[in-house]
């Protein structure tokens, strides 16, 4: 009897069966924004504690020797900032970024035949995401900027004006094989970079910006 006062009558097990789905269907929901909600805090804290160090070593080399990028540097990148959502530590690698990348770009040559003659564009990098980093170029020219001889092998066949996925993806594999090439850890997969999140791309280049200068010639 009282198995059966919890059956609803048959008029109304379509209705049954639709609250059931749809109860199914929130639970699956829940638990998968709880997963990413408590992976975007972890990152955020992992992302904290990472841009502390650049305000430790306030200073990078560039690769040209000489000139530093550091904190009193950086108030030029300010007035092509979207917003004023970044912290400091996140300014000085964004310039750190954009000094490299507009005084390097040029040297990248490619041998894919396609691209012959061409050269990379300018562009002003004004975020961790998006249009800025999906193509594999800016990376791909920080690391040739501190080790050239990547553009001989590791970077030697990047696609310089990339169009398609595929031209991108190979862009990104060029670069996570020329940070095997350079033993560097905490590099991001292809993918990662095709489809760049803000928080990794964040804490791959502030490990770049910690290690690369060690190439540069004394």
């Amino acid at each position: 009897a009282d198995f059966m006062s919890r059956v609803p009558p048959s008029g109304n097990v379509p209705h049954f069966r639709s609250k059931v789905s749809e109860l199914v269907r929130m639970k699956y929901f829940y638990e998968i924004n709880s997963q990413e909600s408590w992976m975007a805090l972890l990152l955020q804290m992992v992302k904290v504690f990472s841009c502390d160090k650049i305000m430790d070593l306030h200073r990078c080399t560039l690769p040209d020797g000489g000139r530093s990028v550091g904190t009193e540097s950086c108030t030029p990148i300010i007035a092509y900032l979207p917003s004023n959502v970044y912290s400091w530590a996140e300014i000085v690698i964004l310039q750190w970024v954009n000094v490299v990348f507009r005084s390097h770009r040029t040297t990248i040559k490619s041998n894919q035949e396609s691209c012959q003659g061409m050269e990379i564009a300018f562009r002003y990098v004004t975020k961790f995401d998006g249009e800025d980093m999906f193509d594999g170029l800016v990376p791909a020219v920080l690391l040739a900027a501190y080790a050239p001889f990547l553009m001989d092998d590791a970077l030697s066949s990047l696609y310089l004006q990339p169009e398609t996925v595929e031209q991108r993806t190979h862009n990104a594999n060029c670069v996570v094989s020329a940070c095997q090439t350079l033993d560097l850890d905490d590099y991001l997969q292809a993918s990662e970079i095709v489809y760049p999140n803000p928080v990794p791309t964040l804490l791959f280049l502030v490990n770049l910006y910690r290690l690369l200068p060690r190439f540069c010639k004394a």
